[in-house]
């Protein structure tokens, strides 16, 4: 009886395992149907085009159709731009001329226009197309609540009231005429919608209904940093009856977005989204069209992207940036179908099935009961339950108050607790052969990965694919493991006594130990910063991934191929000593990259697995060469007498 209750903790986290598999088997049956993917382009890039090349709408808007296009992404239209030349304000069309007070002023004083009516502080708007004219007095109406009329020499002018630069950017509808071009070619029309001060319920509702007279109308995408009335019904209803779009670095941003797209998910079942991808207008003038197409393709094969907006390039030369524009086109078309996808207007969106919250409930226990394991390790079982079952009374709680958070932290201390396992239980003193090192080097990423099977398995819903509910705590998981093995190994050696540590401690410190200090803490500070999203990259680096991506379809990881996973052979060599703890932090780094991987839950998961197989049997080969690189320099330091055996 006494074996099968100590058997108990090990078969709760298989069974946990296997749930996860469940799950992460039930979210890959789902990506590799998601195949589909539109091509954008924008409505100002159109628009500039056929001004500059004397061209009609139709027929720019039909070679993009021909190269691959499926849809026109068009902002909300301005009074006046913010942004020179780029087409987004009915001025840069010719349809609006905004004064202010005191420039037409200057003007009555050369055409005899009655200065008595005109205020230098107010702006005034002479529209010259009626239909144009009608949209914006409605949205100004609806937006500002009250605008005024004057004559001056039998032309009407809209006063906007006091000079201010938020009225001459406030959207004001879309060029109808332009987008039924477009819409009759067969591509699909995505708005984005500008925000305005105090939205009420009537405006929005304006607002709405002037979006939805859009023809042929596509995902909807919103401009500014919040979503104008994202938590009013009509807004809500609104999203459930139209694809609401995400876009890359920018949405993550935008205040009220992803609370939208929640309350329209009908309780998670149905989320009507799908993420979108473009370049800044930065990188259209200093990337090459070879770059520019590798991005996009990224994008749709390794982040789930369903819309890539492809804006025309700005390198300066406009000929060669108008035809580029094609060209990039249809080599992103040509290159998606080859690797099995399909271009098409309106993608289906992602939805993941609901998952059972007694299987959610129970992979938790996973990372709970591995406490029981590492409190035998270090003869502290006892204890270990205690914590056990604390961790079960608030994970329970914590699901059924704030699941999502839940699962969070769970995926969190999966990510730290497995790698941290594997390590301690395979790393000893003893050297090893050949053999035993790689089966045991194995063994250390096969226990790593239960933890990337947890993360899946808890984690696997719609609303983290679409990175809305993301892993939380990347840097902890990335820099808690380090402390936890060694001190477990100091501890498992009776190095942490109290003798032992007040000794350590009144030890005098040599210069080296503080040059060697301050590296190690400069290597965590880069280590930790290069985390996550927000690390940069040198050129160089940049160049030497795109090269690994280009002969092996997914790039492994850098941190797993080339530094932790030959340290980890290394050190499972020549058996771990106390001196070697630099070697074992950067050996562990691999085994953290390895689950953390599986972090990343908007990347389809066998493209997780790829990236995780080629670091793997990379990183074997350059262990092995490391470790015949080290035996020849210590045979060589023995035959000059540099150091003894």
């Amino acid at each position: 009886m006494k074996k099968k209750f100590g058997l108990l903790p090990t078969m709760i986290v298989l069974v946990s395992l296997i749930l996860s598999g469940v799950q992460g088997f039930i979210r890959f049956s789902v990506e590799k149907n998601q195949k589909e993917v539109e091509i954008l382009a924008n409505y100002s890039d159109i628009k500039k085009a056929a001004e500059t090349y004397e061209e009609s709408i139709e027929s720019v808007v039909k070679r993009l159709k021909d190269a691959g296009v499926t849809g026109v992404l068009i902002k909300e239209q301005t009074i006046k731009t913010a942004v020179p030349n780029s087409m987004t304000s009915w001025e840069e069309q010719g349809e609006v001329t905004a004064f202010s007070g005191a420039e037409l002023k200057i003007l009555g004083m050369m055409d005899g226009i009655d200065l008595a009516t005109i205020i230098p502080s107010h702006y005034y708007i002479w529209i010259s197309d009626d239909s144009v004219r009608s949209t914006i007095k409605e949205h100004l109406g609806y937006k500002l609540g009250e605008y005024d009329e004057i004559t001056i020499n039998n032309e009407v002018f809209l006063d906007t009231g006091v000079s201010n630069n938020a009225i001459l950017n406030l959207g004001t509808g879309y060029p109808m005429g332009d987008l039924k071009i477009i819409a009759d070619q067969g591509l699909t029309i995505s708005p984005q919608i500008r925000s305005w001060a105090n939205v009420t319920e009537e405006a929005l509702e304006y607002v709405l209904k002037d979006v939805e007279s859009i023809p042929n109308l596509g995902t909807v995408y919103f401009n500014d940093a919040t979503v104008p009335g994202f938590d009013l019904p009509i807004m809500v209803e609104f999203a459930q009856k139209h694809r609401v779009g995400i876009i890359e670095f920018f949405s993550e941003k935008q205040k009220g977005l992803y609370t939208l797209i929640r309350k329209a998910s009908r309780g998670g079942a149905d989320f009507n989204t799908i993420r979108l991808h473009t370049m800044t207008d930065g990188e259209t003038s200093t990337l090459t069209p070879a770059q520019v197409v590798d991005r996009y393709l990224l994008a749709a094969t390794e982040r789930n992207m369903k819309a890539l907006l492809v804006k025309m390039p700005n390198s300066g030369e406009p000929q060669k940036d108008y035809n580029d524009w094609f060209k990039i086109v249809e080599e992103i078309r040509q290159e998606l179908g080859q690797k099995g996808y399909t271009i098409a207007a309106n993608p289906k969106s992602i939805n993941i099935p609901l998952s059972n919250p007694f299987i959610i409930w129970f992979i938790g226990f996973g990372p709970i009961f591995m406490l029981v394991l590492f409190g035998r390790w270090v003869d502290k079982e006892k204890w270990s339950w205690i914590l056990v079952l604390g961790g079960l009374f608030v994970w329970t709680g914590l699901l059924k108050l704030r699941p999502v958070l839940a699962r969070q932290l769970m995926a969190l201390a999966a990510s730290i607790l497995y790698p941290t396992w594997a390590v301690i239980t395979c790393m000893d003193r003893e050297k090893k052969s050949w053999k035993e090192v790689i089966l045991t080097f194995l063994k250390i990423c096969l226990i790593s990965l239960g933890g990337a099977l947890t993360i899946i398995g808890l984690l696997s819903q719609t609303s983290s694919v679409l990175a809305i509910d993301m892993f939380r705590g990347a840097k902890v998981a990335h820099v808690i493991p380090l402390i936890l093995v060694l001190l477990l190994l100091a501890y498992k050696r009776g190095e942490l006594e109290v003798h032992k540590i007040k000794k350590f401690l009144l030890n005098p410190i040599s210069y080296l130990t503080l040059v060697v200090v301050g590296i190690l803490g400069i290597a965590l500070i880069i280590y930790v910063q290069r985390t996550g999203n927000t690390g940069q990259t040198s050129t160089y680096e940049v160049m030497f991934r795109n090269a690994l991506r280009k002969i092996l379809g997914v790039r492994p990881r850098t941190k797993e191929f080339l530094i932790g996973h030959p340290l980890m052979l290394m050190m499972l060599y020549y058996g771990y000593k106390e001196k070697y703890f630099p070697l074992l932090i950067g050996a562990i780094i691999g085994q953290i990259s390895l689950v953390n991987t599986y972090a990343h839950i908007h990347t389809p998961i066998i493209i997780s697995l790829i990236r995780s197989f080629h670091g793997i049997w990379i990183g074997v080969i350059g262990g092995v060469i490391l470790i015949l690189i080290m035996n020849w320099i210590i045979k060589l330091g023995r035959r000059w007498n540099l150091w003894e055996g």
